[in-house]
């Protein structure tokens, strides 16, 4: 049954992707149509970290985290807060996320519901925040505000409007996925932080072909760890191919799967691989 809005995952989701998937693509335009895919099926399956790997040029690491974190920002906040920037020279045309804090569907605000704001006035721990209605809501938090922050907040009141600041990741609500840039001499810290001994998958061609019973006994690991991360490579080479030996090793991966059985083409595409790996998780792990 549809579900509005959307409550977040009963376990962590995240995803590796190295810089390098933007090579193979010659333009601004199509690397940063590329990174939209990426962010939609990202939110579209509700994952939760996007762990960005520079393992090529910092210029595609600068505009990969850009346009997701671009993404990220409601369409009624983007002239306040986000700047003109080169990397986001062709992001004004991308389709928006359309999560439920970013209120996709241009409705009066309701008792209870969850949005994003911009602090317009500050006074300590009050002020006057900016949601994308007609009207500023009063807002309260347990700390002090500042002028032009992005803030979540939480709905208490229409008339008048009310609000308070919502912490997010105390909110049952889906907010969207985090942006965090790592390398590879910091990945395992990364990940340890994020997700401790959580459930580890790296996606390949090579790996076990995912069948009926992986999927049953990936289910129970992943209820016990309530986290799990994915793996994937470039057009090229996968995961393992790309990071050193003795890094692969330090994050512990716990299975290497193929989840696209007798795949019709020579390599798939990581955007296209993320929904195919995506919706064949979701159906797995809601079941």
């Amino acid at each position: 049954m549809f579900e509005w809005p959307s409550k977040k995952r009963y376990y962590g989701l995240s995803l590796i992707l190295p810089t390098s998937n933007l090579s193979v693509y010659p333009t601004i335009r199509e690397k940063t149509e590329f990174v939209a895919r990426v962010a939609t099926a990202s939110a579209v399956f509700k994952v939760s970290n996007i762990i960005v790997l520079g393992d090529s040029d910092s210029e595609d690491l600068n505009l990969f985290v850009a346009v997701l974190n671009y993404l990220l920002v409601p369409p009624y906040l983007r002239k306040r807060l986000v700047p003109l920037v080169r990397e986001l020279r062709y992001a004004g045309a991308l389709p928006p996320l359309n999560i439920p804090t970013h209120n996709p569907k241009n409705e009066k605000p309701r008792v209870n519901e969850i949005r994003e704001g911009i602090v317009r006035v500050a006074f300590g721990k009050k002020g006057k925040a900016f949601f994308g209605y007609k009207r500023n809501c009063f807002i309260t938090s347990e700390r002090e505000l500042f002028p032009g922050e992005r803030v979540l907040i939480k709905i208490i009141s229409v008339d008048p409007l009310k609000c308070v600041e919502e912490d997010p990741s105390e909110t049952e609500i889906y907010v969207g996925y985090r942006v965090i840039q790592a390398d590879f001499h910091n990945l395992h810290h990364v990940l340890r932080r994020l997700c401790g001994q959580g459930v580890k998958i790296l996606t390949s061609k090579a790996g076990k072909i995912f069948t009926y019973k992986e999927a049953r006994n990936l289910l129970k690991e992943v209820r016990l760890s309530e986290c799990l991360t994915l793996f994937f490579g470039n057009p090229e080479k996968d995961f393992d191919e790309i990071v050193p030996k003795e890094v692969l090793e330090s994050l512990e991966v716990t299975h290497t799967y193929n989840f696209i059985k007798g795949q019709g083409v020579y390599s798939v595409r990581t955007d296209e691989a993320l929904f195919s790996v995506l919706s064949i998780l979701n159906f797995i792990l809601n079941s």
